[in-house]
């Protein structure tokens, strides 16, 4: 559904990468050619989603299977959709379809279906799994982002796009097992971060905690700069990241003083557990796990100079639905299947990283590492 869930798992050297538009067609970009094969045109013209659109969003199974749910009507939830005031069901898609066309369709489960109809249309086609040479398809499912950020996790509609990913994997699997052969394809099922509580829900429930508007800790920030260095020095605060401008700062200011002392700032604050600078992140044996998880996805180029952490519970977020990005395990601790040609039967608790599946799959099937790995595989994978 987004473009970089398509172009990033598909890598620098893919033939193709696809994603759903507003309009409702699978587009791609003139990097991976000029010109759509014959049947993406075709498939295109078909308006597949129409039939979804018509149908609406029903519960997928009886109401009495979403008994551990909150109620349908609750108030932490928001919607996607333009007609749709609460996020209640059904949701009758032809109403905001009459008002914004076919990008209603990315406010529900069903993006998920078009995908998989795309992606067998495409193994047809381009006949993936018929050469002597490993074909690899990357499929992103992310209805069930979309859609936990709208409701959270504890709503209908999420645990309804889940039952309804469910059921169509299986059918996937199906259609895998006819068209290349059963045990002739590995299949792998992760995701890239799970995600919080609601933190209006949270607090409801006795636990002291809310949701945080970053233009406040912005102002903040700037209030403080200044207040004790006469200007403002803050460029911006964005995904928890300070940025401080250092043109600003007098020769006689130290500017890593300057940064040390936002960060200690910001940590006064309640709902901050740490503030880190660029030199702690980037010294990684000062830091704690927090800090060294913060150290991975940290580039000096495009992050601030101090990451701000808050405390477990706390999102930067509106207060209906949930988010995700902090280091937290509610964020970070996902699922990790394999599946199909020898692949040994069994399950493991052992802490693994998503970073290990791509030389994991490499050492399986004999190919080099990816560059930049750490080289790290899932040895239970590889037995067998």
């Amino acid at each position: 559904m987004k473009d970089r869930g398509a172009i990033l798992p598909a890598g620098h050297f893919a033939d193709r990468a696809y994603w759903i538009s507003d309009n409702g067609n699978f587009i791609s970009s003139n990097f991976y050619g000029n010109e759509f094969p014959s049947w993406v045109t075709s498939f295109n013209e078909s308006k597949r989603y129409m039939k979804y659109i018509q149908d609406g969003w029903k519960l997928f199974k009886d109401k009495s299977f979403y008994k551990d749910c909150l109620p349908d009507d609750n108030p932490y939830e928001s919607t996607g959709l333009k007609i749709h005031k609460k996020a209640v069901f059904p949701y009758l898609l032809t109403e905001d379809f009459a008002q914004t066309g076919p990008k209603v369709i990315k406010s529900t489960p069903f993006t998920n279906d078009l995908i998989v109809e795309f992606a067998e249309e495409l193994i047809e086609n381009e006949k993936l799994g018929n050469g002597d040479v490993t074909d690899f398809l990357a499929l992103s499912f992310s209805a069930t982002d979309i859609i936990t950020h709208l409701t959270g996790p504890r709503s209908i509609e999420t645990l309804d796009t889940y039952l309804r990913l469910d059921d169509l994997l299986g059918k996937f699997l199906t259609f895998l097992d006819k068209k290349v052969g059963k045990g002739n394809y590995l299949l792998f099922l992760t995701a890239d971060h799970s995600g919080s509580e609601n933190p209006k829900h949270l607090k409801d429930h006795g636990y002291d905690i809310a949701s945080l508007n970053a233009k406040e800790m912005e102002n903040k920030l700037r209030a403080y700069s200044i207040e004790k260095y006469e200007k403002d020095l803050i460029l911006s605060y964005s995904n928890q990241n300070i940025y401080i401008d250092d043109t600003l700062i007098s020769p006689s200011k130290k500017f890593n003083e300057i940064v040390k002392d936002f960060a200690n700032f910001i940590e006064s604050f309640p709902e901050v557990k740490r503030a880190y600078t660029e030199d702690e992140i980037l010294n990684i044996s000062a830091v704690d796990e927090h800090g060294s998880m913060i150290f991975r996805g940290y580039d000096k180029k495009q992050n601030g100079q101090i990451y701000v952490l808050l405390k477990p519970g706390y999102i930067e977020y509106k207060p209906q639905g949930a988010t995700h990005g902090s280091s937290y395990t509610y964020d970070t601790h996902v699922p990790l299947i394999f599946y199909g040609w020898k692949t040994p039967h069994g399950t493991s608790s052992e802490k693994h990283y998503i970073t290990e599946i791509a030389p994991t799959i490499a050492q399986k099937i004999s190919i080099t590492f990816p560059n930049s790995t750490n080289s790290q595989i899932l040895s239970e994978v590889i037995k067998y």
